[in-house]
Formats: structure tokens, C-alpha cells, sequence
């Protein structure tokens, strides 16, 4: 199965303890990734409130589609960039700082998310999609008409039109509560501790999902009830 996954990642300033886990966790989760057989394209992204979305790494291999916009334009992962074509994933620009635009993140990244899809003749598109969003706090710097409403419509539509599945995983907030104001299932949430163990083993963890759903031994990435427990009080 052809699987696309676009991985959302806060970059605000209260990351900055997490600098180097985050870096190392993102360059685990693409080699495991890149070991399984089945086509895969990929874009990472980060936000905060510095004005750029987007992840720095070094790439070969041919991009499909456009290259996103919306001050996306400085990221070297996008969509759809084949899994296999990632030379070496350095990420040496993941610096911490400014605020969480979370609502203005994902709108923004939806969007291009979507438009880049739009842009492969119908044959290259993906079977199915995997959108994660991963924050360690709450909104505190989107700008004005990205509101909870607008990221609720642009899930629900993706959602029910194209059948893309979304993972929420937050630290530092009531992750159900503000997932669920976006329009995510209850299992498709999941809390986690903005510690350097919480981060490893949520990354893991997604992983193992990521490359589960992709061998086709379960159907969606979902989180069971112990997953979402072990996540939350994991320290």
C-alpha cells in the first residue's frame, strides 16, 4: 500500500530542553521508515511563532508535486518526497523559539499537505494518508481566522472526503479535550510528557504504528486504551 505521512511538529520555545531528542527521534522514526518495502512519501514540518513552518534536511531524489507555500517554502521534506530518496536527514535547523501557532500550524499544513496531493496525477496519489500533530503547549500565537472552527472543518472534510487519518499527541494540555475541539476521535489522541523518556517513547511508539499499519497488520493507527495510558505517565 502506498502511504503518504505528514508529521507536524511544535518548534516554540519551550522544546528547546528537547532539541536533540526530537532530532535524533525524527531521524529513528524515517530509517525505520525506509526500511520497509512498500512506497511511502513524507513531510515533515515544524511551527512557531517566527513565521516558518518547516523542517531543514538533506535530500536527493526527485520531489513530486509543488513544493507547498505559505512560508512552508524553506522546508526541504515536503510533499510528496519518496521515503527512499532521503539521503541523510541532519535537521540542523530545528531551533526552538517563539510561540504556538497550533490552530495557524494546522490549517496552514492541511492545506499544503492537500494541495501538494492535488497536484499528482490520479494514479501517484496515496492510498491512504497519516497525519500526526505533536505539541508540548497550548495555542498562544495563530494568526487572525485560524480558529478552532476552521481546524475543525478542515479535518472533518479531509476526513470524510478523502479518508485521512489523523493522530493528536500533546503534552502540557488536556490533549482530549483540545483534540476533540479539533474534531479527532477520542482514539485517535493521546497525552504524553514533555520529557526526554516521554519523547523517545512517543516517537517509538509512533513508529511501530506508522510501520504496522503500513504492513497492513492493523487498518488504522489508532491508540489502544494502554497505549494512551502508557504514553500519559510515561516520565
Amino acid at each position: 500500500m502506498y502511504t503518504h505521512l505528514t508529521i507536524l511538529i511544535d518548534e516554540s520555545g519551550s522544546m528547546q530542553s528537547l532539541r536533540t531528542t526530537v532530532l535524533e527521534s525524527i531521524q529513528r522514526l524515517i530509517r525505520e521508515q525506509q526500511a520497509l518495502k512498500d512506497p511511502c512519501t513524507i513531510t515533515i514540518s515544524t511551527f512557531d511563532s517566527r513565521g516558518g513552518l518547516g523542517f531543514s534536511g538533506s535530500t536527493t531524489g526527485q520531489l513530486w508535486g509543488g513544493a507547498g507555500g505559505n512560508n512552508l517554502s524553506h522546508a526541504s521534506i515536503r510533499t510528496p518526497i519518496r521515503m527512499g530518496d532521503i539521503q541523510k536527514a541532519s535537521f540542523t535547523e530545528y531551533q526552538p523559539n517563539g510561540g504556538t501557532p497550533l490552530l495557524e500550524a494546522i490549517c496552514r499544513e492541511v492545506d499544503a499537505t492537500g494541495k501538494d496531493l492535488a497536484c499528482l496525477p490520479e494514479p501517484a496519489r496515496p492510498e491512504k494518508v497519516i497525519f500526526v500533530i505533536m505539541t508540548d503547549g497550548e495555542e498562544n500565537a495563530s494568526g487572525f481566522g485560524f480558529t478552532i472552527d476552521e481546524v475543525k472543518r478542515r479535518v472533518q472534510w479531509q476526513t470524510d472526503v478523502y479518508k485521512w487519518e489523523f493522530l493528536f499527541l500533546g503534552a502540557n494540555i488536556d490533549a482530549f479535550a483540545v483534540g476533540q475541539s479539533f474534531g479527532f476521535s477520542t482514539h485517535s489522541i493521546s497525552g504524553y510528557n514533555a520529557t526526554q523518556t516521554g519523547y523517545v517513547t512517543t516517537s517509538n511508539l509512533l513508529s511501530s504504528k506508522l510501520t504496522d499499519v503500513r504492513n497492513g497488520t492493523v487498518a488504522s493507527a489508532t491508540f489502544t486504551k494502554q497505549e494512551q495510558d502508557t504514553l500519559s505517565t510515561t516520565k
